[in-house]
């Protein structure tokens, strides 16, 4: 007996869709914190991660744009795994992380992951990830408010850097970059 075939994986697939879609038009983020930083003037993204989020400051503007963009990218990606390109497991991860993400009021996580698929592809989108999660484009002073918030967790709604540390949510984004070139290590001839 099979407990996984390619119908069940359909299914998870449109499920994840259908939350996209759900959380675009329902869901809600995590304003205190991030208007908490915008307030100092700080945030703990790159400047480029803004150009990708209009209106990341305000609740469903920002749910709504984001759940467009990421249906654009999704389907992008799903048009790659038909042709075989990109290997179909590692986008229907990418759709439940991403997911995870936006049902934990912490979409702004999402741009940060959402190009994981096309790095099984070529491993420079893992670095289009990184350069949007970490703080540059503000300054090159690596001791700034926003590699303070960014990288150490010094943000004005979380004093004790040593828990940021901790947060899960930056485990699992390190997952997200290493497990696709990972993939493209091994694929590749």
């Amino acid at each position: 007996m099979k407990l996984y075939d390619e119908a069940s994986e359909r299914g998870v697939r449109l499920a994840l869709i259908a939350a996209t879609i759900f959380y675009g038009i329902f869901g809600h983020i995590d304003v205190v914190g991030i208007n908490a930083d915008m307030v100092r003037g700080i945030l703990p993204y790159s400047i480029f991660w803004t150009w990708l989020s209009p209106y990341y400051w305000k609740d469903q503007p920002y749910m709504f744009i984001l759940m467009l963009q990421s249906l654009v990218i999704y389907g992008i990606q799903w048009k790659l795994v038909r042709m075989g390109k990109i290997n179909r497991h590692v986008f229907t991860l990418s759709l439940l992380v991403n997911t995870i993400w936006v049902a934990r009021s912490i979409p702004q996580y999402t741009l940060t992951t959402i190009f994981m698929p096309f790095a099984t592809l070529n491993p420079v989108f893992t670095l289009l990830e990184i350069i949007l999660k970490l703080p540059f484009g503000w300054s090159w002073n690596l001791s700034d408010a926003h590699w303070a918030c960014g990288v150490y967790g010094q943000c004005s709604w979380e004093t004790n850097g040593l828990s940021y540390l901790w947060n899960w949510g930056h485990y699992l984004t390190l997952f997200m970059w290493i497990l696709p070139v990972i993939i493209w290590w091994r694929n590749r001839k």
